[in-house]
């Protein structure tokens, strides 16, 4: 077994035989398959279940997980329970600082050993930008694995090294299109015909219509229930945009609600009853163009916030 043999076994689940074979090798238990977990109100995550298991003799931590953010990677279902993908194999944790290598020296035939000098990992990597913090270098293994090693400037050592399957950000899960766990779905979707609207989505069409059957079918068709980094286009100002939270982004809320006169309204009321009446905003003509407003507005608001720090 060399470090190629490991890598290659990332983004398998935890039936692969390759992935069976190696662990009874290593005299180690994989997790098990996880039972469906249903979302609810305070947690909406879905079946991000996970797991993970340490070789103490090699010093390596592995972890897993049922659902990973990468759209070649679908969730697996067995019965009633997920399985688990392996997705991440940490080289240089606790484990392989407070023990006697193990391994042979033909094993690391991909990347130096986590205990290697700087000099050489930055021989193989590449030169961190010692400019910033905490830089960090992103390795390519194969098209759905990346090797990363990040430093620790101001102190000259890595503070990670690790090989992980590639994955992008969540803005929505699932569950954010459930009216059932979300009072914000028809907001939500309203950003989604936003982005539309711009061509800001990978898998835009054109046109869609202001209500929520049309949306909704969208989201289920064309983004697989759920946006992810990913599918939006190659856009900078747009992604960091989007990756702030839906409360946050710029005073999108408040301009939103004083475009449909009812901002005073809103902030008259408790909190309970703030859900109970944004839950009722329909989404139709004249709210959306209200909203498309206030996101255009916000959106500028950002640029040009963060022009002006450069």
């Amino acid at each position: 077994m060399t470090q190629q043999n490991l890598l290659a076994l990332l983004g398998l689940p935890v039936t692969d035989p390759n992935i069976i074979s190696f662990f009874a090798q290593r005299n180690l238990v994989l997790p098990q398959s996880v039972p469906i977990m249903k979302p609810n109100s305070t947690t909406p995550l879905g079946i991000k279940n996970s797991g993970g298991l340490n070789d103490k003799e090699w010093g390596f931590s592995c972890h897993f997980k049922s659902e990973v953010l990468n759209e070649d990677f679908p969730v697996l279902k067995e019965g009633k329970k997920y399985l688990l993908y392996l997705t991440q194999i940490v080289f240089d944790g606790k484990l392989y600082q407070k023990r006697q290598r193990k391994e042979p020296d033909s094993f690391w035939n991909v990347s130096p050993p986590p205990d290697s000098s700087l000099e050489s990992i930055e021989n193989h990597f590449g030169k961190f930008d010692q400019s910033k913090k905490y830089p960090s270098i992103y390795f390519p293994f194969n098209k759905h694995v990346d090797i990363i090693v990040s430093l620790i400037s101001t102190e000259n050592r890595l503070s990670g090294y690790f090989a992980a399957v590639k994955e992008t950000y969540e803005l929505y899960h699932a569950t954010e299109f459930d009216r059932k766990w979300n009072y914000e779905v028809n907001l939500i979707l309203m950003v989604i015909k936003w982005l539309n609207d711009h061509h800001y989505l990978i898998n835009h069409v054109q046109p869609l219509t202001n209500n929520v059957d049309s949306v909704l079918t969208f989201v289920q068709t064309a983004l697989n229930s759920h946006l992810w980094e990913s599918q939006l286009i190659q856009n900078e100002q747009l992604r960091k945009f989007m990756l702030s939270s839906f409360d946050s982004k710029y005073g999108l809320k408040n301009k939103f609600y004083a475009l449909l006169r009812q901002l005073e309204h809103y902030e008259s009321l408790e909190w309970a009853e703030q859900k109970q009446w944004v839950a009722t905003i329909s989404f139709n003509d004249e709210t959306y163009a209200a909203f498309y407003t206030a996101m255009n507005q916000s959106f500028e608001q950002y640029k040009i916030l963060k022009l002006n720090k450069q």
